[in-house]
């Protein structure tokens, strides 16, 4: 009911003379616009909140969130910054500033706020955090050992085996089907684990169970570029060009900066003999 929301707190906005409460309205406000999927116009109320409660570290960090879905991750780390200024105690403040500075491959920045989390608190996700640094750093004994810190924490973290299968698929991949298989068990809606399930399936030569899990991934999540792409490799492994065909266009219409599916379109292409295209 969030157009509902929306309208109460324009009611709040509104009153004469304005109440010291009207900085939470115009947050609430934001959230309710953000929940609509108006990022925009959520950012420019947030602004109002902002303005009138300087130190609300809460409207930071959904700011900093607004500006992460709008793709301005620099504002999004000074909006998350600024929150851990006026709230220094809070974990998930420095937690969210290093996923943001993962986003951005700075690892070492990174690891630096995810340490600052771990000391105010020990919680499963921030081992699952912090492996994803010492993934990005290829220090990857240390990676296994954090996410199997968080699994320890927490048996339930479908993320962290799904993690732990992408750490065991380069050493063994029998493991890391037993990571993808536990991953799915806990969350079925894990188009991720799937998606990857269905990678070593492919490397397998397994197709039907490759397309099985492939399909999944994208009936879970229709935008899944890697899918399409994939799923159009196993078509193409079995020269099944046209439906191969069909999933690469489909990756490439999704994100057309996604070269690995114009490769793989270029390919099949040369075996048809079609020499322009």
């Amino acid at each position: 009911r969030y157009k509902e929301a929306v309208e109460a707190f324009d009611k709040a906005i509104k009153q004469e003379p304005k109440p010291a409460f009207v900085y939470l309205a115009y947050y609430g406000k934001a959230l309710a616009l953000g929940n609509l999927g108006k990022i925009e116009e959520a950012r420019i109320v947030l602004e109002q909140s902002l303005k009138l409660e300087p130190d609300f570290a809460a409207a930071w960090a959904l700011q900093s969130e607004i500006y992460q879905k709008l793709k301005q991750l620099d504002k999004a780390l000074f909006a998350i910054n600024k929150a851990i200024q006026s709230q220094s105690k809070s974990p998930n403040f420095y937690a969210i500033k290093c996923f943001l500075l993962l986003l951005d491959n700075k690892y070492v920045e990174a690891e630096v706020a995810i340490t600052e989390a771990m000391k105010l608190s020990n919680r499963a996700v921030f081992y699952f955090f912090r492996s994803a640094v010492y993934v990005g750093q290829k220090k990857l004994k240390l990676a296994l050992a954090d996410v199997n810190r968080a699994i320890a924490l927490n048996p339930q973290f479908a993320y962290a085996f799904t993690a732990r299968g992408i750490i065991n698929s380069n050493k063994n991949e029998n493991l890391a089907l037993d990571d993808y298989n536990k991953a799915i068990e806990i969350n079925s809606r894990s188009a991720f684990a799937y998606h990857n399930r269905g990678d070593i399936y492919r490397k397998k030569k397994k197709w039907d169970l490759a397309l099985a899990d492939y399909n999944k991934a994208i009936e879970i999540n229709p935008k899944y570029t890697e899918a399409y792409n994939n799923r159009g490799v196993v078509y193409d492994d079995q020269e099944e060009w046209d439906l191969a065909l069909v999933d690469y266009n489909k990756a490439i219409e999704i994100n057309p900066e996604y070269t690995k599916a114009y490769r793989n379109r270029g390919d099949i292409y040369r075996k048809q003999k079609k020499w322009d295209l």
